[in-house]
Order: C-alpha cells, then sequence, then structure tokens
C-alpha cells in the first residue's frame, strides 16, 4: 500500500521525440509551479538526440524518465504515461509547450470546490517563427461542456491545457487511439470518450499556458483534417447515443468539417481549394455556411447553442 500522503495531486505526463533544444525549458515550467504537489513523467518516443542526457541531468527526485523505442505518434507515449501515473490527476503537456507558474495551483484551486473528471483552461498558440499569439484556444461557449456539444463543433481543448482524473479513466479502461488513421486527433478522440463515458469536464476561464506551433507539429491542416474525417464518422455510428439517425449526424459533421477545412483554405489565400471545399459542405447539407456562420457567433460571443 501507498501511503495517502505520498500520492502527488498531479502526474504530468510530457510525451518527447527529438526535442533536446527545448525540452528543458518545458520540465522547468513544471518544476517552477507554485503548487509543489506533482511529479513529472518524461516519456522519450525514441528520441536520437541528447533528450535522456538533458532529463537525466534535472537533480529532482520528482522528474522520471521512461524511454521507448518509437512509435512515430505522441498516442503511445502518453499512454504509457498514464500507466506510470502515480497522481490522482494527470495533466498533459506537450514537449514544446509550457505553462504559466500558478497554472497547477490555479486548477487545484478549483478542484477543492469542484466535482469533475476533465478540466481544461485557455491556452495561447504561438508561433514561434515570430514568437506572436496566433489565437487563444479554449471553450469560448457558456453552455455546459456535454459530449454531444463538444462532437457537434470542434475540438477546443488544448491537449497541454488538460487534466483528467486518472481513476476515472483507469476504471473505464480510456486511452488514446494509437492507429495512424488517429494521428493528430487522438486527443479529441479521448476527450469525447470522457465525455461519453459520463465524465463531467469543467473550463477555467484563465490563460494558462502557451502551445507553441513549430516545424514538424502533429497538428498540421493536412493530417488533422484527413484523420477527423475518419473520427467523425467513428462517433457518429459508433460511440454516441443521442439519436439513431446515424447518417444524418456523419453528413452534419462532415459538412461541417467542410466547412471549417474551406475557411482555412480561404485565410491561406488557396481560393480554389477553399471553394472546393465549400461545395463538399453544400452537398451534404445546403444550409451548412448558414448553420456554420451561427456556430461561429455563438463561439465567439458565449451564446448558448439553444
Amino acid at each position: 500500500m501507498v501511503a495517502k500522503h505520498s500520492i502527488p495531486t498531479f502526474s504530468v505526463v510530457i510525451p518527447t521525440y527529438n526535442r533536446c533544444n527545448v525540452i528543458l525549458e518545458t520540465v522547468q515550467a513544471v518544476l517552477n509551479q507554485t503548487f509543489s504537489s506533482f511529479e513529472v513523467v518524461v516519456v522519450d518516443n525514441g528520441s536520437t538526440d541528447h533528450t535522456s542526457d538533458i532529463i537525466r541531468s534535472i537533480s529532482d527526485s520528482r522528474v522520471r524518465y521512461l524511454k521507448l523505442k518509437g512509435s512515430g505518434s505522441p498516442a503511445s507515449p502518453r499512454n504509457h504515461g498514464i500507466v506510470e501515473a502515480r497522481g490522482e490527476w494527470i495533466a498533459f503537456l506537450d514537449s514544446d509547450d509550457y505553462w504559466f507558474p500558478e497554472k497547477l495551483e490555479s486548477v487545484a484551486n478549483v478542484l477543492e470546490k469542484e466535482d469533475c473528471d476533465l478540466i481544461s483552461h485557455f491556452q495561447e498558440i504561438r508561433d514561434t517563427r515570430t514568437n506572436k499569439v496566433i489565437e487563444v484556444m479554449g471553450y469560448s461557449c457558456d453552455a455546459a461542456i456535454t459530449y454531444e456539444a463538444i462532437l457537434r463543433s470542434e475540438n477546443c481543448f488544448a491537449t497541454s491545457s488538460i487534466a483528467i482524473r486518472r481513476q476515472f479513466i483507469t476504471n473505464r479502461n480510456l486511452h488514446f487511439n494509437e492507429s495512424v488513421k488517429y494521428f493528430a486527433v487522438e486527443d479529441y478522440d479521448l476527450w469525447l470518450r470522457v465525455l461519453a463515458n459520463g465524465g463531467k469536464a469543467i473550463f477555467l476561464n484563465k490563460i494558462l499556458g502557451v502551445n507553441n506551433v513549430s516545424e514538424g507539429h502533429m497538428g498540421v491542416p493536412e493530417l488533422v483534417f484527413k484523420n477527423m474525417f475518419e473520427l467523425l464518422k467513428d462517433h457518429a455510428h459508433n460511440v454516441q447515443k443521442f439519436t439513431d439517425q446515424r447518417e444524418d449526424l456523419e453528413n452534419e459533421l462532415i459538412s461541417a468539417l467542410h466547412m471549417r477545412q474551406a475557411v482555412l483554405k480561404l485565410r491561406m489565400g488557396e481560393v480554389w481549394a477553399s471553394m472546393a471545399g465549400l461545395k463538399n459542405a453544400i452537398v451534404l447539407r445546403p444550409l451548412s455556411p448558414m448553420s456554420y456562420f451561427f456556430f461561429r457567433l455563438r463561439q465567439r460571443f458565449g451564446l448558448d447553442s439553444h
């Protein structure tokens, strides 16, 4: 038996691969937290650089290092981190991101007052080439966080903003999907499955960290959109229980995805690709442009979807 007082509040799982240039800063951002009840589990996904030397040079007993052969996806090291975790809560932090010093304390203060299984907060998305904030990612709507609401909108939770109650996911055998069809969207899938399994989620209205978008980042648009189609089809037909009209739901979800793709392509100056995405959306759902417009209004101004 492990004594209760020896169990940390948070296990911070950091998957990494060839990030020796930034991994020390990321780990240090955790060690600099104003809240001290945590452990750090760095899971190396087969790095060939000096990552192991850097982590092993850190003289803090709260930091553990696990070296894997490598899988090509962050899903596997995150899952290994979940298995290794000893804390009451598992907090995820990508190895090129970092937290503000008050992150864990802010989350812990909420968890003392609120009962939930998943908690998130706002994250700045920063372009490392210009060091400018591109956007702030988070749940901008005042409506309750439900499985249906998140499935019918989009992934609004940055992985580095999430903490999940360890007992909740281990009791239900929930983990990140390691299939190549889920690369770059395995995080969204897990948040959805937590909610689908009755998990309660809350959102902390604070910016508590930074996501650095850099070369080699898994969240590239082409990969995200390609695999998002697979995810939405899977959830429409095999996971969700709120409607029997699975084909209609799939069309709705895929049409909205085409709209998001069209908007992104337009922002990138790819007009013809944007028009193709718009056409695909309208073929599936003729009113999809209007629906997407109102979705963005609700998202921007925090309006309830009903």
